[in-house]
């Protein structure tokens, strides 16, 4: 029987490179994406399993395909295999059983109640080899929006009631230990955007202004520059996430606020000037602020320095 098998293995290997017409019982259609934590189903013998990607596999490197083996199967080695197809024709759904399509990779299912396999979905991958898990060769991986799997027998000398048999499936998303990182940089309102520097964890980084892949867990950010002022943060990176991260750099011009009675008139270096709840802008050295208010007059003075910010608040106690 190992002969034989071993036989029937080859003939299959030999046609992986070639487009192949079949039937299946029933397809099992499901769906992936970074979200989902994990896909139950359970397929029969020579069903297939169709999941469907997203557009977008950035954070997901490969799938994971958990499968509980039927106990009455363990004596029954090298009967049955599980095959990847590409190229299927027409379109996989679960109202369709004959299929033309090139398989990619073919293997028996192992005499054991479990196994597990580990698609790569790139070949820049970072799944870990284990002892306990089948990672699959680049060949594998799916140039198209789904992956194909299917369930066969190869040999004959089943039990009577394997038709009614199933294998228990797990499948989940393999998702990358990185995150991005959306840097938003918001600069002072009607002024000239001027250059800045940007360090993470003390590195620099020229492209900014674009998605930053980082490792997941805390990183450091400093913004400098000559011209606003520098501004640090800490922030975490969650694995498979994009962190937007807001800054919003300040003038080095020294600014003032100024809180002061409604009814009161506020002047400026002699200058009467209306109170919006915003920050002055001033230039540096000393200045005064003085407020009246009926008979009332307050004068205050300040020396202002670059990169600082002043409050100056004017109350009247009656």
């Amino acid at each position: 029987m190992k002969k034989a098998a071993i036989v029937t293995l080859l003939i299959f290997l030999i046609s992986c490179v070639y487009a192949e017409s079949f039937r299946i019982r029933q397809a099992y259609e499901i769906s992936l994406d970074q979200d989902t934590t994990s896909h139950k189903v359970s397929v029969g013998y020579n069903d297939a399993l169709v999941i469907s990607l997203p557009a977008n596999t950035y954070f997901i490197e490969g799938i994971e395909f958990s499968i509980k083996i039927p106990q009455e199967l363990l004596t029954y080695q090298n009967c049955i295999a599980y095959s990847f197809y590409k190229n299927v024709f027409p379109n996989p759904s679960s109202t369709q059983i004959d299929y033309t399509g090139e398989r990619t990779f073919i293997d028996m299912i192992p005499p054991r109640l479990s196994m597990v396999v580990q698609l790569p979905l790139t070949e820049f991958h970072n799944i870990k080899k284990s002892p306990y898990t089948r990672i699959l060769p680049e060949e594998t991986i799916p140039k198209q929006d789904y992956v194909f799997l299917r369930i066969q027998p190869v040999m004959k000398g089943l039990p009577e009631n394997f038709d009614t048999l199933t294998f228990d499936m797990e499948i989940k998303p393999i998702l990358s230990d990185k995150g991005l990182l959306d840097l938003q940089l918001h600069y002072p309102k009607k002024a000239e955007k001027k250059d800045v520097s940007v360090f993470i964890d003390e590195l620099p980084v020229s492209k900014y202004n674009s998605l930053i892949e980082l490792a997941a867990g805390i990183h450091y950010l400093a913004v400098t520059s000559e011209e606003y002022r520098t501004e640090v943060r800490t922030f975490t990176i969650e694995k498979a996430r994009t962190t937007v991260l807001d800054i919003h750099l300040l003038d080095t011009t020294p600014a003032l606020f100024i809180s002061a009675p409604d009814n009161a008139a506020v002047y400026l270096d002699d200058v009467r000037i209306t109170l919006t709840g915003e920050p002055v802008i001033i230039a540096q050295g000393d200045h005064t602020i003085k407020m009246t208010v009926g008979g009332y007059e307050v004068t205050k003075t300040i020396s202002a320095f670059n990169g600082k910010v002043y409050n100056v608040s004017f109350m009247i106690d009656i």
